[in-house]
């Protein structure tokens, strides 16, 4: 009989006792010793076996009483070494010493034979690489997590002893000979162990759930899952979890580089697509202002950088200088937009920003003049809310970080004529009739649009196919083509001048315009016109502007960029999650860093497929309000912006004249 040790005591248990006796084990007496369990003897079968083991002690009981053992579990080559386990997964062919430290062996999955030491055994079968043997691709998964979990076990070098004792839950046996399967393998003694560990590891994982008062969306964060996953599968003998300083520290700018590494592709896409520079403002939990900058394109925002301004003058050359270097980290020529709120100390910056670099615009945010317009239009009445819900659906449309520039100026258009038809249908009056309310509507709604409006719009709205397409035209009476409405035509071609520096180069490109708005050769050809309406413009762009590169080259980044600064703007909610009232000390520095870190990887993960589906589908989206850390596990939406009077009041005066200085 085998006597084996376990620090916990589950045989006193009644029914497990009795599943002991039933398959054939011994029990001392009634109730058996605390902390042990007895095993059937297996034979020796084997005519090579070697039947004269020595007596040795491989258990004891916790009053460290010895139990004499006079032989041990084989496999086909002779004895078990418990602190080398797997051997039981091979059969041993050749001893050429004593301690098989030179054995000649044969793999019980594979087959094959291999001269070597436990280190190359161990190295074949859990497949370790470039171990100098080739993995066994044989063994199972099922398998691998057992024979893992056995070799983890013997170099804890724990109390109990350590024998090839199964750990998974699978039911197929191992490809080894009848006569030398261990028993006992699958019996309910090694799958109640396997469970018994997981529901602990759960249980610990839950208690640390509810001492910290973390969210339970949290179990649904990929890198939770893969974390566990990855210690539980992992042999990692002697592990200690990182410490305190090491997270906050070392170990947090380590992860800051690696996420820089991981950006990389994101970033190598802008050469093509472009970049918009987004900004905004905001104050911290300790009344820090600070402004932060974000990357936007199609594939995303990336966090750039938030930058504490206390102490400092706002005006319009402290934050021109603040734009012109989160430019210079993209890198100029990717740059297309700046787009910040319609604060005057921002356009003022805007301006310096275009001087210095022609081909990159300041645009406003289209999302924050249409909140100035809604708060124009005077305090909420039924006559004013019929006006409030065609703005209300631009405004959506807008707050996004899709690409919608090249579709501002049409929506915009499109906006007033539902507002006009809301109006006078709510009135009962005919479109040719007067309307004060519309007339005041009107006037606020163009007095923002013509403060917002820019060339890129312009230029943006006439390289769209579609709006040279009939269907297009015939939505409204009153539209024309691009070509043919002589404001656009006047701001397309400021910003083709500044585009185009050189003057040769800007006849190429109004020549090139001419070919397109006219459709003139092979863009004039039966394909190439009925897709102007049935391809995206980008998609159109691509298969069809090769005859008219220069332009292609920019339609293909303004159809790539956003008009709004919500990307910032919800930026600050994470600056929220960071700094809530438990972590408030924070320095800024180390709250950006974790501003960094979260954003990105957010960013990672939503590329992903699997944020897409799966049990990880949308993890950073929604989840519960078990929260005992004053609001540190939930993402609040945030949209403070440095046009906000709140805002202004706490970080700048405006002189009237763009420049702002701190109170």
């Amino acid at each position: 009989m085998i006597l084996f040790s376990f620090s916990s005591c589950f045989f006193q248990i009644p029914i497990l006792q009795q599943h002991a006796m039933k398959h054939g084990y011994s029990v001392l007496g009634s109730v058996p010793v605390p902390g042990t369990y007895w095993v059937p003897m297996f034979s020796q079968q084997s005519s090579n076996s070697n039947s004269n083991g020595s007596s040795s002690q491989i258990g004891s009981s916790r009053n460290n009483t010895s139990i004499p053992v006079t032989e041990k579990c084989t496999s086909g080559s002779g004895s078990v070494d418990n602190n080398n386990p797997l051997w039981a997964y091979v059969t041993v062919l050749q001893n050429r010493t004593a301690t098989k430290a030179n054995a000649r062996w044969k793999c019980n999955f594979c087959k094959d034979e291999f001269n070597g030491s436990y280190y190359r055994v161990k190295s074949h079968l859990l497949r370790q690489k470039n171990k100098g043997i080739a993995i066994c691709a044989q063994v199972t998964s099922e398998y691998l997590v057992e024979m893992t979990d056995l070799e983890l076990n013997a170099s804890k070098k724990v109390e109990s002893v350590q024998v090839p004792f199964p750990t998974g839950t699978t039911n197929l046996n191992p490809p080894v000979d009848k006569n030398k399967r261990r028993r006992g393998d699958d019996g309910p003694l090694s799958k109640a162990y396997n469970n018994e560990a997981r529901e602990h590891l759960s249980a610990q994982i839950a208690r640390l759930f509810y001492a910290a008062g973390l969210p339970f969306n949290v179990a649904r964060n990929p890198y939770f899952i893969s974390a566990f996953s990855y210690a539980a599968n992992t042999n990692i003998s002697g592990y200690i979890p990182p410490s305190y300083d090491a997270i906050r520290t070392t170990m947090l700018q380590r992860e800051k580089s690696n996420i820089m590494k991981l950006l990389q592709p994101i970033k190598d896409t802008w050469v093509e697509k472009g970049v918009s520079i987004v900004t905004d403002g905001w104050t911290d939990s300790q009344k820090r202002p600070l402004i932060n900058f974000m990357a936007t394109s199609t594939a995303g925002p990336i966090f750039l950088k938030a930058i504490d301004c206390t102490g400092e003058v706002k005006d319009r050359n402290y934050i021109a200088n603040l734009i012109l270097s989160a430019i210079d980290e993209v890198g100029a020529q990717n740059v297309v937009q700046v787009i910040t709120d319609n604060a005057p100390v921002c356009k003022a910056a805007g301006s310096i920003v275009e001087n210095m670099h022609p081909h990159i615009f300041w645009t406003p945010c289209v999302v924050h003049t249409l909140n100035l317009a809604l708060k124009n239009i005077c305090s909420p009445s039924p006559n004013n809310e019929v006006a409030y819900d065609p703005i209300y659906d631009m405004l959506r449309s807008c707050d996004t970080d899709e690409p919608n520039l090249h579709l501002v100026y049409d929506k915009w258009d499109s906006m007033i004529d539902r507002v006009k038809s809301a109006i006078y249908q709510h009135e009962g009056k005919e479109l040719t009739q007067y309307s004060s309310f519309y007339d005041v509507v009107y006037n606020i709604l163009t007095d923002r649009w013509s403060k917002s409006n820019i060339p890129l719009h312009c230029l943006a709205h006439s390289l769209n196919p579609k709006h040279y397409c009939k269907e297009w035209l015939d939505q409204y009476p009153t539209r024309v083509a691009p070509h043919r409405d002589n404001e656009i035509c006047q701001e397309r071609n400021k910003c083709l001048k500044s585009y185009f520096q050189d003057v040769s180069e800007r006849r190429e490109a109004l020549a090139e315009f001419v070919k397109f708005s006219s459709a003139e050769g092979e863009l004039g050809q039966f394909d190439s016109l009925l897709d102007r309406w049935n391809l995206t413009p980008k998609e159109w762009w691509v298969t069809y502007g090769s005859s008219i590169p220069k332009l292609q080259s920019i339609a293909l980044k303004l159809f790539s960029q956003p008009t709004s600064s919500s990307s910032a703007e919800r930026n600050w909610s994470t600056y929220g999650f960071i700094q809530s009232t438990k972590r408030n000390k924070i320095n800024p520095k180390k709250a950006e860093d974790l501003v960094f870190i979260h954003t990105n990887l957010r960013l990672l993960s939503r590329n992903n497929k699997t944020y897409k589906e799966g049990p990880t589908k949308m993890w950073d989206i929604g989840g519960d309000e078990f929260d005992l850390v004053d609001g540190a596990g939930i993402l609040e939406v945030a949209s403070l912006s440095l046009d906000e009077p709140e805002l202004e009041a706490a970080l700048f005066n405006d002189d009237g004249d763009g420049n702002i200085f701190t109170q």
